[in-house]
């Protein structure tokens, strides 16, 4: 048992006795044990707690103590403990002093210089894992994102869970596709459970994060592809609109993963509707899919049963019927 554990571990009967030993200048297990009416071991084991607790120290090589003040063991305790924290401190502070310096050099060797300080690109690698880690540690009262495939919920940014227990408000913005997945299911409950909310829309456009309103961590690029690198922007107007935009994306979008009825048939024709509007569109299949989200096959189930609702002979004409029928968003 180390010196703090002991500390922590003082029992009634050592406290007892810690109030014997100061009523004498020195003493030794034998007169404990006498005072104390106990086996003289228990008494040796007694004085070794109080010893390690620094709340008595050995008088000469006889074995015999002499009882110390709490604050006199405070400080022989915490003294080297804190002396190594600020060590440590001073370690984290200059080593982020130093690194910070060659984020430019590192940015100006890779050709990415920051475009401001209030928009910085992040090349693809090991940046954009550490500006996430970076930003959900300074979270401290809300955060808002949007994931666009089944495989990014929950592993871009994996603090979202953690963020959540922390009491931090998080949402979080996915495509009904995603919904049907096992594994976005499974995390969906975890983090709804951890106080967290889920919405999901039919198609999202790119992958952002808003941290506190203060910053925002945009993908490069369209779509889901993280070998594009990612946007971090900190100017205020942008991320007051970026977020204001979230807010707008939040209050259309429901949840399929809600039991209430209601919700559920909103949440199916908002789908439907986003696969009319692919389909008005004239894009493939394949690129209709992938905006959507969701498998080709799956995609082309959900045109086919539009074409057998519009009574649509083929798609040409299903592309042309989706407008009249207003199903358009």
């Amino acid at each position: 048992m180390t010196a703090m554990q002991s500390a922590h571990a003082i029992d009634e009967e050592t406290l007892n006795l810690y109030r014997l030993t100061l009523r004498y200048d020195t003493l030794d297990s034998e007169l404990v044990a006498r005072e104390a009416d106990i086996p003289q071991d228990r008494a040796a084991d007694a004085l070794a707690r109080l010893h390690a607790a620094r709340l008595i120290q050995p008088v000469g090589a006889g074995g015999h103590f002499r009882p110390t003040s709490p604050e006199w063991a405070e400080a022989e305790l915490l003294t080297p403990v804190l002396a190594e924290l600020y060590a440590k401190q001073r370690f984290i502070e200059e080593t982020r002093k130093t690194l910070q310096g060659l984020g430019t050099v590192y940015r100006e060797a890779r050709g990415n210089a920051p475009l401001s300080e209030d928009f910085t690109f992040l090349p693809p690698g090991e940046s954009v894992p550490a500006a996430c880690y970076r930003l959900i540690q300074e979270c401290s009262s809300e955060f808002a994102a949007t994931h666009l495939s089944t495989t990014a919920v929950g592993d871009v940014l994996p603090g979202e869970l953690e963020m959540a227990r922390r009491g931090i408000g998080v949402r979080t913005l996915v495509q009904h596709s995603a919904l049907s997945k096992l594994t976005v299911q499974s995390y969906v409950n975890k983090l709804t459970g951890a106080g967290g909310e889920v919405r999901a829309l039919p198609q999202l456009w790119f992958r952002m994060a808003i941290f506190d309103r203060r910053a925002v961590l945009v993908s490069a690029c369209p779509g889901d592809e993280p070998a594009a690198g990612a946007v971090l922007v900190r100017n205020p107007m942008v991320v007051t609109r970026v977020h204001e935009m979230f807010e707008h994306l939040w209050g259309t979008a429901t949840s399929d993963m809600d039991s209430d009825g209601g919700r559920g048939e909103l949440a199916s024709s908002q789908l439907r509707s986003a696969v009319a509007q692919m389909l008005a569109s004239g894009c493939t299949d394949e690129v209709s899919a992938r905006r959507l989200g969701m498998s080709l096959r799956t995609y082309r189930r959900h045109v086919a049963a539009l074409m057998v609702e519009l009574g649509a002979r083929t798609r040409f004409q299903a592309g042309l019927m989706v407008r009249d029928a207003g199903l358009l968003a």
